[in-house]
């Protein structure tokens, strides 16, 4: 049958310039329940330690590397110098977001890349240099994809004969690239229409030249290699992130009990010059704690 113990009421009095050290004492006995002060006209709430803002920026840059590092397990029980923590920290961080900064700039190559990619792979399904893709004086051209071929050209036939279409199936869609003079493009739109075109965009490679197939095979080298560098720098954060792993947990767990008790203040009463601390401890560990 579980047994209450008695307790007995303390209360702890001290000028300020020994509050971090009796904080200390207190927390290393682990026996005192502190009663939370309320501000009255004649004893105010205490501030924080010094070291308070410093620790809490320390925890936030601890706890962002442990979520980024997607790191778990369980803390040793270890002491660190604040400093020392910060500049390993620092570290660790300059590092991550060096290596981040590596991996977005790849990231945005490689869509651009693959944007250029896709224009040339649309070319390449309708076997025509880029350069036929240039403004003409007395030509318009049509790139798009349509619903269907069928009868297309009976259609473009009835307006004139003078037209070069080329089709083609690309990611499952029929695309054409049609090319007519000038003057019958009023009507040539409204043959389109009715195949339902939709203008596909080629602005990525307009300042190529030659058959794409040859801007294509440069491309995928490109992006292999954009993809390795990738890869190498996630290796590179896994292995930092399992070098730093324990220490990183360590200092989360030392850093939370030290804010801790940094903010223990703001649960007592205070003047300028004095502190007090009430509460109440076990009554078998009171002349421990009197005596601390």
């Amino acid at each position: 049958m579980l047994k209450t113990k008695r307790m007995s009421k303390i209360q702890v009095i001290g000028p300020k310039k020994y509050l971090a050290e009796v904080i200390e004492n207190l927390h290393d006995l682990g026996v005192l329940h502190v009663l939370d002060h309320k501000k009255t006209d004649d004893l105010d709430i205490g501030e924080p330690l010094d070291v308070s803002e410093k620790i809490s920026g320390l925890i936030v840059n601890v706890r962002s590397l442990i979520s980024q590092f997607n790191l778990q397990g369980t803390p040793k029980l270890k002491s660190f110098n604040l400093d020392e923590i910060e500049t390993q920290i620092t570290e660790l961080n300059n590092k991550q977001s060096q290596t981040h900064d590596k991996i977005k700039e790849i990231e945005t190559k490689t869509s651009k890349n693959n944007e250029i990619l896709n224009q040339l792979e649309l070319l390449n399904s309708l076997y025509l240099n880029i350069e036929t893709y240039k403004p003409y004086n007395n030509l318009t051209y049509y790139l798009g994809q349509i619903k269907e071929r069928n009868d297309i050209k009976k259609h473009l036939s009835r307006i004139t004969q003078d037209y070069k279409l080329q089709v083609s199936e690309y990611n499952g869609k029929t695309v054409i690239a049609l090319f007519i003079q000038n003057k019958h493009s009023e009507k040539i739109e409204k043959v389109l229409k009715e195949y339902n075109f939709s203008e596909l965009q080629i602005d990525k490679v307009l300042d190529l030249e030659g058959p794409a197939i040859h801007h294509i095979n440069k491309l995928n080298i490109d992006l292999e290699k954009l993809y390795k560098e990738k890869e190498h720098l996630h290796h590179d954060l896994e292995k930092v992130a399992k070098k730093h792993k324990q220490f990183l947990i360590d200092v989360e767990h030392y850093l939370a009990t030290e804010a801790e008790k940094a903010e223990a203040p703001l649960r007592f009463a205070s003047t300028e010059q004095v502190f007090f601390v009430t509460g109440f401890v076990p009554k078998d560990s009171f002349d421990k704690t009197k005596h601390a």
